[in-house]
């Protein structure tokens, strides 16, 4: 089935070092392993080998960056304060003096990694229980971003974009028409281990599930102060407001778990397959659905 929507990219961002600020991008590469240039590409990590994340270390959204990636520029900056730090972009995996600001603003042993074969997004060591990575650029509608700021009395559709640090943003579709990209309509149920083919220009990707949301989104990307009230009404209105042609048990399809019905879940995962390396996605591309097909045949 291919789509008839005109549906069309409007925003990509890319987020170098995990859990950090991103940059906006008209276009980025598609590289090998299925990942697009600069995402997740670093990480911050403890003594212990564990992610220093949003999800761990509430200090991480005290951490402001401004990215150049024409000029390998990166700055860090701690907000509200004069404590910054610059220096090239590539290679911050092998810099002592970094290292060593991190570690005295964490006030505990830290160091920062450089992904060899893939990058550090949440899903590229497999799929549970298939095992199949999935490290594309995460994708959520326009409207969609505007449709949760709605819940929230202090939240825009770019507060929400930066909490819930997605890459690529789709224009002139419904609230939750992304959904289609990992269920079918074509489909009455969906089988889990399947995912969705769809194109970005000329780029196939796969949609392989709907991302079950952490912490993260609850805190203010600034300050790390957290809304307990939160998830709990995002999980009652995104109940609400889930098309009707959208089974809620498609939301746990692809992980350990069939959907637990918190419907505490927002944008799709992507997978693209390594013959995709070399091409770029951009601004403005168009994106048509193809149809469902097997996750294991997607490599």
């Amino acid at each position: 089935m291919v789509s008839l929507v005109m549906a069309e990219v409007s925003r990509i961002r890319v987020y170098p070092v995990k859990s950090l600020p991103g940059v906006d991008v008209d276009s980025v590469p598609v590289c090998d392993s299925g990942r697009i240039k600069h995402d997740r590409e670093y990480a911050i990590f403890d003594a212990d080998g564990a992610y220093v994340n949003g999800r761990r270390n509430e200090l991480v959204h005290r951490i402001d960056t401004s990215i150049d990636l024409p000029g390998n520029a990166i700055e860090f900056r701690i907000r509200d304060t004069d404590r910054e730090y610059a220096c090239d972009l590539d290679g911050i995996d092998d810099d002592p003096e970094l290292e060593a600001w991190l570690t005295d603003f964490f006030d505990e042993p830290v160091s920062v990694e450089r992904a060899r074969q893939s990058n550090f997004t949440d899903s590229a060591g497999g799929i549970i229980p298939y095992r199949v990575n999935a490290t594309g650029p995460t994708v959520v509608g326009e409207k969609t971003l505007a449709e949760v700021a709605s819940w929230y009395e202090d939240l825009d559709s770019e507060d929400v974009f930066r909490r819930l640090r997605t890459n690529v943003v789709i224009g002139d579709v419904e609230p939750f028409w992304e959904d289609r990209l990992y269920s079918d309509t074509a489909a009455t149920h969906r089988n889990p281990g399947t995912g969705v083919e769809f194109a970005v220009g000329d780029v196939t990707h796969y949609g392989v599930m709907c991302k079950p949301r952490c912490v993260v989104p609850s805190r203010d990307p600034e300050t790390g102060e957290r809304n307990p009230d939160f998830p709990g009404k995002f999980a009652e209105k995104r109940k609400e407001r889930l098309p009707e042609w959208v089974d809620a048990d498609t939301l746990g399809t692809n992980l350990d778990r069939d959907g637990d019905g918190d419907y505490y879940y927002l944008t799709v995962v992507t997978r693209i397959p390594a013959s995709e390396s070399g091409q770029e996605i951009a601004v403005g591309d168009p994106v048509s659905i193809r149809g469902e097909t097997p996750l294991l045949q997607t490599h």
